[in-house]
């Protein structure tokens, strides 16, 4: 086999691979809303009725009225939490703070954490800190989703809806 050969060999084998793996792989497209009605961000106040079995304080959505309701996912659908922010007020100063976000089956003891996040308080006890998903948890309908830590005084919640697949 001369080296002309050889070569022409090699580039025809690589261009088979080539066209093969872009066959067989379809490109992926991020997981991400498709729609702004699709975009979810909840609120965990402090003061909110604590229905979590874990004893934590429920998400909530609130309306264009300020009203207050739990959060259901719909059936079909699942949520994918991408960020949370917690706050604390009036904690143990200049000590750290932790936060964490559950799924829970109302009526049940069962619960998955998913995210936990810890934020150094300053002198006076307060502070507050965030914990980024960038590639999103999700969480199935049915559940709950509860925040619970030390000194919590609320959190926010953003990701949004997407089908269940």
């Amino acid at each position: 086999m001369t080296h002309t050969t050889f070569r022409l060999a090699l580039l025809t084998a690589a261009t088979l691979v080539a066209a093969t793996s872009a066959l067989a792989a379809p490109p992926t497209t991020p997981l991400a809303p498709s729609k702004a009605s699709q975009l979810v961000s909840l609120l965990a106040p402090a003061d909110a009725a604590q229905t979590c079995p874990s004893l934590g304080v429920p998400f909530q959505q609130v309306g264009t009225n300020g009203e207050r309701t739990p959060f259901e996912i719909p059936p079909s659908m699942v949520l994918i939490i991408t960020a949370i922010h917690f706050s604390v007020f009036n904690g143990n100063p200049s000590t750290n703070s932790f936060a964490t976000v559950s799924s829970e089956i109302t009526g049940s003891e069962f619960r998955v954490p998913l995210a936990v996040g810890t934020a150094l308080l300053d002198a006076g006890g307060e502070g507050g800190g965030m914990m980024l998903i960038p590639n999103g948890v999700r969480v199935p309908a049915g559940r709950a989703i509860c925040v619970s830590g030390s000194g919590l005084t609320g959190a926010l919640l953003f990701g949004f809806l997407a089908p269940d697949e």
